[in-house]
């Protein structure tokens, strides 16, 4: 069984569903159809080939970047399908791994700032002090994505899931319009 057309393929490291998860149910909101391998992909049916079709099928791709996804086949087979289709790719980086030379020539959303790699669990990151930005990253704190944040004391600040979600959102926004 092959999901219907995706309009987000989301790319990651099985390590890190944790941080994947709300950003997944963050981007359903609006009718989105994301594809995420683990609730897209039915019992029995062939990985390969449901990830194929979906990625050919998804308007845009979403790559979370980090030393687990670079020693991840399937999200290197991903990515670099996403390549040769010329999908609009989103690289989100989230430690300080390099991009390989396919995925360096794509503007990445750096979320190393907020995201404490080995500890993804969605409460695990807070907002404050955030110090993001770098010559191949969407600057968020300029952005506005995260400025409803700032100066106010939520009663519970958002996750690094919550933050991923936003910045994403708004970028296939752009994308898919």
């Amino acid at each position: 069984m092959v999901p219907k057309k995706p309009d987000i393929f989301v790319s990651y490291s099985r390590r890190h569903v944790a941080l994947v998860t709300p950003l997944v149910q963050l981007l359903r909101v609006g009718d989105r159809t994301i594809f995420k391998d683990d609730d897209s992909i039915a019992p029995g049916d062939d990985y390969e080939v449901v990830i194929k079709k979906s990625l050919r099928r998804a308007k845009v791709v979403v790559v979370i970047w980090c030393l687990h996804a670079k020693r991840s086949r399937w999200v290197k087979a991903e990515y670099q399908a996403a390549v040769a289709l010329k999908k609009p790719l989103i690289p989100v980086r989230i430690d300080h791994t390099p991009f390989p030379d396919d995925l360096d020539r794509f503007q990445a959303i750096d979320m190393s700032a907020v995201v404490k790699h080995e500890q993804t669990r969605s409460d695990a990151a807070r907002i404050e002090g955030l110090e993001l930005g770098g010559a191949r990253s969407i600057p968020m704190a300029r952005s506005g994505l995260v400025r409803p944040f700032i100066g106010r004391e939520p009663a519970t600040p958002p996750s690094a899931g919550e933050i991923l979600a936003r910045v994403v959102m708004e970028r296939v926004r752009i994308l898919t319009k």
